[in-house]
Order: C-alpha cells, then structure tokens, then sequence
C-alpha cells in the first residue's frame, strides 16, 4: 500500500508559459483528440461563414431598400411634378374657353 500524501495536490508541474507536452495516452486517444480539434476548428469557420454571409445579405437588403424608397420618393415627385404641369394646363385651357364664351355672347348680343 502506498502513502498518503498530505497537504496541497499539484495539478500540473509544467511552467506556465511552456510548450505543453502531449497528454499521456496511446496512438488512439491522441488520434481522436485531434480529431475532435479539428472538428472544433471547422464548425467555428463554418458559424464564421454562416455569420458573414448573414451581414451581407442584410447589408445589400438595407441597400436594396435604400434604392426602392430613392426611387419611391422619384416617381411620387415626378407625379406632383406632372399634375401639377396638367392642372395648369387645364387653368389656360378653360381661361381661353371662358374668354372664347363670352367673345361669342357679346357678338350675339350685336346682332
């Protein structure tokens, strides 16, 4: 039987900032360590694509909006614009009309 050691355990005798060396183990678990290494490498590349390709799909959305109410705003301009070149035609149409129709009823009452 061996002796029991009293006082602190030590978790590790390696100095901090040292090259850590390889765990303890066969072929097999250091195998699969860095297999699950480089699992973890991957899946944080592919939620740093997902995250990406997320920005710029809102990014061109926001610009896409952007251009739709850009050209929103155009076309209602452009339409007060042409209303308002139709209402003032119309006001120097029906100005002639009135003058044309009382031209007419004062050469009536001539005769």
């Amino acid at each position: 039987m061996t002796a029991r050691r009293h006082g602190p355990l030590l978790a590790s005798r390696r100095s901090i900032g040292r090259e850590q060396a390889p765990p303890p183990g066969g072929t097999v678990a250091r195998t699969v360590q860095k297999a699950i290494d480089t699992g973890e490498a991957i899946s944080v590349g592919a939620v740093n694509l997902v995250k990406n390709t997320a920005r710029a799909a809102i990014s061109g959305a926001r610009d896409v909006g952007a251009e739709a109410g850009s050209a929103a705003v155009a076309a209602v301009r452009g339409s007060i614009a042409a209303a308002r070149e139709i209402g003032g035609d119309i006001g120097r149409i029906s100005g002639r009309v009135v003058n044309g129709t009382f031209g007419s009823v004062r050469r009536l009452e001539t005769i």
